[in-house]
């Protein structure tokens, strides 16, 4: 059976494959009938985290990653939903004169969000999110001619920085109150002062309110 960390190396190995194949899409010079070879190998990085969520038995530390059924759970469950609409936006989007940014952005967000439910450091985890809605807020903004989309854009990155914000104040409280950036058991939280603890609640609710609100608007003009 392999271990975590050939299983976790394995997988970040996929997914700079899955990365780079996005940005070498974006070379004009590449042909477009590319894009199979890239949904190819978007492939990998599902086949690996379906693999740790198999074989973990335990819940196991590597570094600044927390591995267990959830995390590759979550994990897996984004990835297959990233290559599902790259499969479909092969079409969709054909034709437009964007068409090649979408596949590396699409590529990033989903790697990003999948980084951070494996994160078990706070700061990591925080990192990866506001990477994750950099990345999003970029690709609403593609369409920047189109007077309504670039509109909303701005109001959704505003929104996505918003939120963001709230979970970096949640990580800030939560270390600030527990003297640790690592996510070890529940039982920490556990512990935070029944007032903080409402109030890091809030600010999770907004968080999560900001970002949907900001998907939200942004599919009114898709």
């Amino acid at each position: 059976m392999l271990s975590p960390i050939v299983v976790l190396s394995i997988f970040f190995i996929t997914l700079v494959i899955a990365l780079l194949s996005g940005l070498i899409f974006i070379n004009l010079s590449v042909p477009i009938k590319y894009i199979k070879i890239h949904l190819c190998l978007l492939v990998f990085p599902v086949v690996v985290s379906l693999l740790g969520l198999f074989t973990t038995q335990l819940r196991e530390e590597v570094g600044p990653f927390i591995l267990d059924h959830l995390a590759w759970l979550l994990a897996s469950f984004i990835l297959i939903l990233g290559f599902i609409i790259q499969k479909f936006s092969v079409r969709y989007l054909s034709g437009d004169r964007n068409y090649r940014k979408y596949f590396p952005l699409f590529t990033l967000i989903t790697a990003f969000a999948s980084l951070a439910w494996l994160s078990g450091d706070l700061r990591l985890m925080a990192l990866f999110w506001g990477a994750t809605l950099f990345s999003l807020t970029m690709l609403i903004r593609l369409n920047r001619l189109w007077k309504i989309p670039y509109e909303v854009a701005k109001i959704s990155g505003k929104s996505f920085a918003l939120g963001w914000l709230s979970i970096l104040i949640v990580v800030v409280l939560l270390y600030v109150s527990t003297g640790n950036w690592h996510i070890n058991t529940m039982t920490t939280y556990d512990s935070v002062n029944p007032g903080l603890k409402l109030f890091i609640n809030i600010l999770i609710v907004m968080a999560v309110n900001h970002t949907s609100c900001a998907i939200s608007v942004s599919k009114l003009v898709d």
